[in-house]
């Protein structure tokens, strides 16, 4: 009998996890489709940031050439902008989790979602450079890449897509 009951207390826990797991699924689909709508409906978040305010905070000649002005003069600052985006894109900036992530996008074209944010944020946070041409790297390194996704998440990261101080709660405890 405490055999049959802890049988059912385990299967009724199991059901449980499984439930927060399609739950969890489902939200990312649903993500998914708002950011694949959204990229339709306003397909230059390819190339702009949203909030006109962030443009010129961060050396901007990648976003330049992405719109395609091309042959952009590269200044002292862009020299150092493309040291630090070869050290990132390389996995060689000292930082052991993020030269291991990019290492291993190098290897296998892919990362999970988490890892993907920590790239991005870094290199647009703490190298400070622009997020377009990161945002163009990724695209042609991940094997899941899908347009509505990675062109409108990159630019939410470093914050260029609403007013400053309108960052939704970091909340570990939903995260999935």
């Amino acid at each position: 009998m405490l055999s049959t009951a802890l049988a059912a207390a385990q299967e009724t826990a199991r059901s449980r996890e499984w439930l927060l797991s399609l739950e969890g699924f489902r939200m990312r689909l649903q993500w998914r489709s708002h950011n694949i709508q959204r990229f339709e409906a306003m397909p230059h978040v390819e190339t702009r940031n949203l909030v006109s305010g962030y443009d010129g905070m961060r050396d901007e000649s990648w976003a330049e050439e992405c719109e395609g002005a091309g042959g952009t003069e590269h200044s002292e600052s862009s020299a150092e902008a493309d040291r630090l985006f070869l050290a990132w894109a390389h996995g060689k900036t000292g930082y052991p989790l993020v030269d291991a992530c990019m290492r291993c996008l190098d290897a296998t074209g892919w990362l999970t979602f988490r890892m993907r944010c920590l790239c991005v944020s870094f290199v647009c946070y703490h190298l400070w450079l622009d997020w377009r041409r990161p945002a163009l790297y990724l695209a042609q390194r991940f094997l899941d890449f899908e347009p509505g996704i990675h062109f409108v998440r990159p630019p939410a990261l470093p914050a260029v897509t609403r007013p400053a101080g309108r960052h939704p709660p970091y909340r570990p405890s939903r995260a999935h």
